[in-house]
């Protein structure tokens, strides 16, 4: 039997879980101790040094460099694509946003014409109404001369006995 509050004791027939991630060695520096340990590295002279970048001024399509020959011309050829490509893009990018603008304009356009037949469809209903009320109105006269005239009628109609 297993007991549930017990969480110290090993289960020795089913297998430990392994927690996430790279296993810690116990022998972690402190970033501060990795620091010492790089300037006494570099004071011994056993560093390896990485090899100096050289400056590259660009202007333009010119390079100022003191590199190969080979790597000039390639940089040359990756700077005249990247031209290229510069150009090409503010080609898109104007033809998008001009295709934009059009599009927005016609939409807008498209939304003041639906306006303005919404409005004029809006003043039709109005007039409508306004009929159609005029015409109850009438009907509801009419049908009160019509109950009076109905009234007189039967007054009559009973006074002389038939």
């Amino acid at each position: 039997m297993i007991d549930q509050a017990d969480t110290q004791t090993v289960d020795r027939f089913q297998p430990v879980k392994r927690g996430r991630g790279r296993p810690s060695t116990g022998k972690a520096m402190t970033p501060a101790e990795k620091q010492r340990a790089y300037r006494q590295r570099l004071k011994s002279g056993n560093v390896t040094q990485k090899a100096s970048t050289q400056e590259i001024s660009v202007t333009g399509s010119v390079i100022d460099c003191d590199l190969v020959p080979y790597d000039a011309a390639r940089i040359k050829a990756m700077l005249a694509e990247l031209k290229q490509a510069r150009a090409e893009t503010s080609k898109w990018r104007d033809l998008y946003y001009k295709t934009v603008a059009d599009h927005q304009n016609d939409v807008a356009a498209i939304l003041l014409e639906q306006g303005r037949k919404l409005s004029a469809q809006k003043s039709l209903v109005t007039r409508y109404k306004r009929e159609r009320d005029e015409q109850f109105d009438k009907v509801v006269s009419l049908e009160k001369q019509l109950s009076q005239v109905f009234k007189g009628a039967c007054k009559i109609f009973c006074v002389n006995g038939h």
